[in-house]
């Protein structure tokens, strides 16, 4: 059986859909008429959607790293002709960066055996993007090197678009790294995080003391608080949100 998905080439933007014809035929020619339609599309972080123009830029916002999802389509049916069209969900509002829409649909023989074929797009969080290339590398500066990096401004064709300026912020985190050894895990490092904890603490109390909050008042309701919503009886071992104990 021939399973074929078309969909427009261009990059999706904001709150565009993703539109995908589906085709399926048997191999003798007559269409896969009343055959089902099984789908699901993955969504991850795309660092960099067009490595060929742009080699080693980097888009978007770290963060979104943490953003995969993988969500499964309603069934659906092939028409008379073999035809059926597929409204894959782009749920990418709160993201900042490029984003991999990766559908796949299985065509079933009568029999039930799948034919499997993927479509990708991407999804940008806007028209234009500022993109890093970090001039070091897999992302290390040597001991004593300079950390440089080169920028550019593109769209979604990757056209550069020029701008009258741009806001660049270049953070130095300075860590205290250690080596340490135990039985389970060996030889591993890992890093101080007493002055983030410090900075983080600092800037609570400087905005506690501004809004006129009583912090052990306020840490005494919010545990009180927490009690009600999360009965030990209930709660203890599971990670479910309160309303779903």
């Amino acid at each position: 059986m021939k399973l074929e998905l078309k969909a427009p080439e261009q990059a999706l933007l904001g709150a565009a859909k993703l539109e995908v014809s589906v085709e399926g035929n048997y191999l003798y020619g007559a269409p896969a008429a009343g055959n089902r339609l099984l789908g699901s599309v993955n969504t991850e972080r795309e660092r960099n959607p067009l490595p060929q123009v742009w080699p080693g830029f980097i888009f978007g916002d770290v963060d979104d790293d943490s953003a995969k999802k993988h969500q499964d389509l309603p069934e659906a049916e092939l028409d008379e002709s073999g035809h059926a069209d597929i409204e894959v969900p782009v749920e990418t509002a709160e993201r900042k960066s490029p984003m991999r829409l990766r559908t796949s649909l299985s065509l079933l023989e009568s029999g039930g055996r799948p034919v499997v074929r993927s479509i990708e797009r991407t999804w940008w969080p806007a028209p234009v993007l500022v993109g890093v290339r970090p001039l070091f590398d897999r992302d290390v500066v040597q001991e004593g090197g300079l950390a440089e990096f080169e920028l550019t401004r593109i769209d979604a064709s990757g056209k550069f678009v020029a701008a009258k300026a741009v806001q660049i912020k270049l953070v130095r985190e300075e860590r205290r790294w250690y080596w340490r050894y135990d039985d389970n895990r060996g030889w591993n490092s890992g890093f101080n995080v007493e002055e983030e904890l410090a900075d983080i603490l600092c800037f609570c109390l400087n905005f506690a003391n501004t809004a006129k909050i009583d912090v052990s008042t306020a840490v005494k309701k919010k545990i009180a608080a927490n009690k009600l919503k999360y009965p030990i009886e209930r709660a203890k071992g599971s990670a479910k949100k309160y309303d779903k104990l």
